[in-house]
């Protein structure tokens, strides 16, 4: 049996790049990011970490079909990609379902406002009937695991979910909490 090595590192770098993508929305998916996190957590940096769920999305497969909720997971894919922006050690990621992860480098001195920032044009994505509701806290990746981080976060996004969803809270760096709306 023969064959060319170069073309099995062709076939084999597509197949990599395709696992860890969603197929669905073309964002980066779970696969990637359980790459991308020793990465990350070597170098020592601080993230923008942020998690957001589309609200109602199961009335929404219900009541306009499963291919409708498709094209809403798509546009709201489209509309991450189009409001951020994002370098090479950033990541959008779909991590199921509705649920996506939004993480960028920053610098500790940027996160209290840039955390604002972004968070207003992702908030800006609610109008009408279509919303999502998310959590934002600083990753220290030399301080704090990414499973610790992670669950702040998701914390935080249920409690904008109990209280009323279409709002991401934010987890400021002296603790207190901010409440970005755009209502």
């Amino acid at each position: 049996l023969l064959f060319d090595s170069s073309e099995m590192q062709i076939e084999l770098k597509k197949y990599k790049s395709i696992y860890k993508i969603d197929s669905l929305t073309q964002l980066f998916n779970r696969s990637e990011l359980a790459e991308f996190l020793p990465i990350v957590e070597a170098d020592n940096f601080y993230y923008y970490m942020g998690m957001f769920d589309l609200d109602f999305f199961k009335k929404v497969n219900d009541d306009f079909g499963h291919h409708f909720g498709d094209l809403v997971l798509r546009h709201t894919a489209e509309y991450l990609r189009y409001n951020l922006k994002i370098g090479s050690l950033d990541r959008i990621i779909r991590l199921g379902g509705e649920e996506f992860m939004v993480l960028i480098k920053l610098t500790v001195d940027e996160f209290d406002d840039i955390s604002e920032n972004i968070s207003k044009r992702i908030i800006g994505f609610n109008d009408g009937n279509l919303s999502l509701s998310g959590g934002v806290v600083l990753w220290n990746t030399f301080e704090t695991s990414f499973d610790l981080a992670y669950r702040e976060c998701d914390k935080l996004l249920y409690k904008a979910k109990e209280t009323g969803r279409r709002k991401i809270l934010i987890r400021k760096q002296n603790g207190e909490f901010v409440t970005i709306t755009n209502e």
